[in-house]
């Protein structure tokens, strides 16, 4: 999906963006499954990300590219993604970003390449196991590998049967992906 201008607004609930990718050499090669370009906004509630990515070194946000607006992912997954410079979300431009109840796993690359880091939060969220996890940004009840995010923790959640927590410890935090009912009865 791409969108540009300012006051465009991406709305996804329940959606899956899975194995979107493409291989072209060059630097302009930005977010497989979304573009979010010249301040268009987004909420993103109960989607997973997953397998998308750019097939050669060079490109940004194998799942999204953000470049400015505002974006809110509510409750979604981004695993298993794989780019150079932001396997889950790239950004320029600024944008403020907040991720909530979110789990960024196993992602190839950096999880999160930011342009700003201050502009991007983290609440109730889990980022493990990624190639490289992020090291600015804020983070409320969250789970960081190394801790490297301010307000972060690093304990294990411990991922069974895809991305569910089997830490008793990161479990009674309440952070991370919350799997639909009809998986969980998988």
């Amino acid at each position: 999906i791409y969108m540009a201008g300012n006051g465009a607004v991406l709305t996804a609930v329940d959606c899956v963006f899975d194995n979107n990718q493409f291989y072209v050499d060059g630097r302009d090669n930005l977010g497989c499954a979304i573009n979010l370009s010249a301040s268009a906004s987004s909420f993103f509630t109960n989607t997973v990300f997953t397998a998308n990515g750019i097939l050669h070194e060079g490109g940004y946000g194998g799942a999204a590219y953000l470049s400015g607006g505002t974006h809110e992912f509510y409750n979604c997954l981004f695993a298993d993604n794989h780019d150079t410079y932001g396997a889950a979300l790239a950004t320029a431009s600024s944008p403020t970003i907040r991720a909530i109840k979110c789990t960024f796993g196993r992602n190839v690359g950096a999880a999160v390449y930011p342009a700003d880091f201050a502009r991007i939060t983290y609440t109730d969220c889990i980022l493990w196991g990624n190639g490289r996890e992020p090291t600015g940004g804020t983070a409320v009840n969250t789970v960081v590998r190394g801790g490297l995010v301010s307000g972060s923790t690093d304990l294990d959640p411990v991922f069974t049967n895809g991305y569910r927590v089997a830490s008793a410890e990161v479990q009674a935090m309440g952070c991370g992906y919350t799997y639909p009912a009809a998986a969980e009865a998988e």
